[in-house]
């Protein structure tokens, strides 16, 4: 396991949702050796999976073809599809606590690998939330939800966590019945630095001027939520995020005579009934190297890169031979759904 060096890269933010990649680098000039790119973030709360293999060379990254590449799950080797873009392969596995997973790639006599254990899920006891309004001495005011967690850690295990929330308001068309989601699933931003676990110890006063513009990531490098379990091993332990008002309506109504309407992905616009706000909450048991790496990426975020006497960052790969990042992440999902405030009328 080894560190390498990197300022804020496109590449290794993509890895934490496995989406899309940048075609280049900064990386600084002691590290422009040639080197194998493994990323791989899976989660058991899915059976579809993506992994990426390309090089770096000279401060860029290259998709590379004719890569040999090989996965196992307890010895067991896995399918892998390529798909484009060039370098990215599609396996499907239903990945459980304790399986030893393998990656390796070799390319043009270089050769990298990994190797790495999924880990123990906590158990979710409760999501509780309260709304709340900050009065600031200048007059002005904040909406905010005050978020509890409660979790129940694995006894006898170093356990590593991560907790992140999406939301997305569901309607149902009053022409068929059908419910869906005009908007989808959006990123619900929550800030940790007012709980003692999430700031490492160092919690903000709530309603602190610190604590009042949540994910200013200028004073807070933990934006990932990531935390260990070194002061609860094995016992309940009881979180504090809090996010924007969730239950502040959305403006993607407009009211006719007949009712409430939404635009469809073609254009369309249909008559809806307000249903409710569904709200995701995923708690996800992740490794040590990825809990390091989300650490270094966070801090990465919070560093000005444009000043001169800035220190190249530290992010941390668990790749052997190589750089980037792989794991499984063992995923608590807790649905639940409040009440969907209307907006006032407005026309469109």
């Amino acid at each position: 396991m080894k560190p390498y060096m990197l300022k804020l890269s496109a590449l290794l933010v993509a890895a934490v949702s496995m989406t899309s990649c940048k075609s280049s680098l900064d990386i600084p000039y002691e590290n422009l050796k040639e080197e194998l790119t493994i990323l791989f973030l899976g989660a058991t709360d899915r059976d579809q999976h993506t992994l990426k293999i390309s090089q770096t060379s000279m401060g860029r990254y290259f998709r590379i073809k004719g890569v040999e590449v090989e996965m196992s799950i307890d010895g067991a080797k896995v399918g892998l599809t390529p798909i484009k873009p060039l370098g990215t392969y599609e396996l499907s596995a239903q990945f459980r606590s304790g399986q030893r997973v393998q990656i390796s790639a070799s390319y043009k006599g270089k050769k990298a690998s990994s190797e790495f254990v999924v880990p123990s899920p906590a158990e979710v006891l409760e999501v509780k939330h309260e709304d709340y309004t900050l009065h600031r001495e200048t007059g002005s005011r904040k909406e905010y939800t005050r978020w509890k967690i409660r979790l129940k850690d694995p006894a006898g295990e170093k356990n590593y966590y991560r907790i992140y929330a999406e939301y997305a308001d569901v309607v149902q068309r009053v022409d068929t019945g059908e419910e869906f989601t005009p908007r989808g699933w959006i990123m619900l931003k929550l800030d940790g630095r007012e709980d003692y676990i999430l700031s490492d110890g160092n919690p903000a006063a709530p309603g602190s001027e610190e604590a009042e513009d949540p994910f200013d990531i200028a004073s807070y490098t933990n934006i990932y939520n990531v935390f260990p379990d070194r002061v609860f091993d094995g016992q309940e332990v009881g979180l504090s995020l809090s996010s924007d008002r969730i239950s502040l309506p959305m403006n993607f109504y407009y009211h006719r005579e007949d009712g409430y309407h939404t635009i469809l992905g073609d254009g369309s616009e249909v008559l809806v009934k307000p249903k409710s706000r569904r709200i995701r909450f995923f708690v996800q048991a992740i490794s040590e190297d990825v809990y390091k790496y989300l650490i270094s990426l966070g801090v990465a975020h919070s560093t000005d890169e444009e000043s001169p006497f800035t220190t190249p960052v530290q992010i941390y790969s668990n790749i052997n031979g190589g750089t980037g990042i792989s794991g499984v992440n063992a995923t608590r999902v807790v649905d639940f759904d409040i009440e969907l405030k209307v907006p006032k009328k407005r026309e469109r």
